[in-house]
């Protein structure tokens, strides 16, 4: 093997001669500028809507969905958070100095954003379901939509992304170079056939769910 290179990866003595400030100036812009403007943004907004809404949540399961839907989308947002710190820290220590945080990124942030993501999308279901039976079925809204149930089905959803996503935890493992060059290895090889056994049990459950 040439010497230059360690397994699956370039290390850094080797990759000293690249050209990295466009590879930095592009995840500043884009991480840390735009990215953080959206993240704070979207927190801003989410915070005012639990401020407004929260003090009547527990008297209208829309309000309680839209509550809740706030707070999934607010720690969407956190999850994201990596990229901001990932630009900066680009700009100010260089692109070598912040790739640590990139690889611990993409092996845990992202998985958590994922998860997030698709609360999120599971909150937006319910409450297409409420305005649904409110417009089409309001002599049964009573009986359909209820702030106890908006808890249920929420928290249901919660655990069914926990449960269809914590296999991908488990499908990287983070390891160091003797110069001390993080990088992700992959754990495919040991666990692809648990995995697509597991995502095909799950996927109808959660489908349903």
């Amino acid at each position: 093997m040439d010497s230059t290179t360690d397994g699956y990866f370039t290390t850094a003595p080797a990759a000293a001669a690249l050209n990295t400030k466009p590879c930095v100036l592009h995840y500043f812009i884009l991480g840390s500028l735009v990215g953080g403007f959206t993240i704070v943004t979207g927190l801003l907004g989410n915070v005012l809507s639990l401020i407004i809404l929260g003090k009547e949540r527990k008297k209208s399961p829309t309000i309680q969905a839209l509550c809740l839907l706030s707070v999934a989308d607010s720690m969407l947002l956190l999850s994201y958070l990596s990229m901001v710190a990932f630009g900066i820290r680009g700009m100010t220590n260089g692109y070598y100095e912040a790739h640590p945080v990139g690889v611990f990124a993409s092996v845990d942030m992202y998985e958590l954003a994922r998860i997030f993501n698709q609360v999120s999308t599971f909150l937006t279901m319910i409450l297409m379901w409420q305005r649904y039976v409110a417009v089409c079925l309001p002599h049964k809204a009573k009986q359909l939509c209820t702030v106890q149930m908006v808890n249920t089905a929420s928290a249901c959803s919660s655990v069914a992304a926990c449960v269809f996503y914590l296999p991908n935890f488990f499908l990287y493992s983070i390891k160091s170079s003797s110069d001390g060059y993080f990088y992700s290895v992959s754990r495919m090889g040991k666990c692809l056939m648990a995995s697509n056994q597991y995502i095909c049990t799950l996927i109808p459950l959660h489908s349903i769910v």
